[in-house]
């Protein structure tokens, strides 16, 4: 099983955090985005 993340997700949503901070916003500080396990690769 391997997780697999909303890289582009993420990314955008990181992107619109530090805008938001540089322009003196309130800023949410929890953020939840979908994950789902998938078949395939190694687990450790």
């Amino acid at each position: 099983m391997e997780l697999k993340q909303p890289v582009q997700q993420m990314a955008k949503k990181s992107v619109e955090l530090i805008k938001n901070k540089i322009d003196g916003k309130d800023i949410d500080t929890l953020t939840v985005l979908p994950v789902e396990f998938v078949d395939g690769g190694t687990t450790r």
